[in-house]
């Protein structure tokens, strides 16, 4: 293997790690993956742009809380959830320009996503396109919003958390507890509204 083609792979497997957090997605996207590389018919294209348009959703309502906004968002309204959580990781953040051309990119995916799934003149590249243009969607969101917690929150530094995985609230609190038997010091984060706990050393 040359090394054009090692560096390729380990950057494709960076992008996956993306995908890690929520594993519905991840399996999700394994499989529309395979698709997309085997769609030649109009139906195979169109099954290939329906299941990208799923992952997203499954996407948007994963990493969205309803802390992030005042009004309540349906689950079913990708495009709000996407991008009220894009608004709330940079809010005040000096990459407004990005963040506003990022959720004009929400609406361009979304509405090219629907183009694909119900179009009766689509080509095999668009399975490939679908494919591209939801994860160049997702790692850009994570990449910001990983950037924003980097910068503000020791919590997912430690933890690798932004929000109770169990009940999504942002309302995480930290404390240590040091075991005298062992002579260990424990840090633990706690989320207040579920009383979900992780541990570590």
């Amino acid at each position: 293997m040359c090394q054009e083609d090692e560096l390729f792979i380990q950057f494709t497997k960076k992008q996956f790690e993306f995908f890690e957090p929520y594993p519905s997605v991840a399996r999700r996207f394994l499989h529309v993956v395979k698709r997309a590389m085997e769609a030649q018919s109009v139906e195979e294209v169109n099954e290939v742009g329906l299941n990208c348009r799923e992952i997203i959703n499954d996407y948007a309502q994963q990493i969205y809380s309803c802390e992030f906004s005042t009004d309540e968002v349906k689950s079913g309204n990708t495009k709000q959830l996407l991008k009220d959580t894009i608004d709330y990781y940079t809010a005040g953040d000096k990459v407004r320009p990005v963040v506003t051309s990022l959720n004009s990119f929400v609406d361009k995916i979304t509405r090219e996503l629907h183009s694909i799934t119900h179009s009766s003149s689509v080509y095999p590249e668009q399975a490939v396109l679908a494919v591209n243009l939801c994860i160049t969607l997702i790692t850009s969101i994570e990449s910001l919003v990983l950037i924003s917690e980097r910068k503000e929150s020791p919590i997912f530094e430690h933890f690798g958390v932004i929000k109770c995985p169990k009940c999504k609230s942002l309302k995480l609190e930290t404390y240590s507890r040091f075991d005298e038997v062992h002579d260990e010091l424990y840090y633990f984060v706690k989320c207040k509204e579920c009383s979900w706990e992780e541990w570590t050393q």
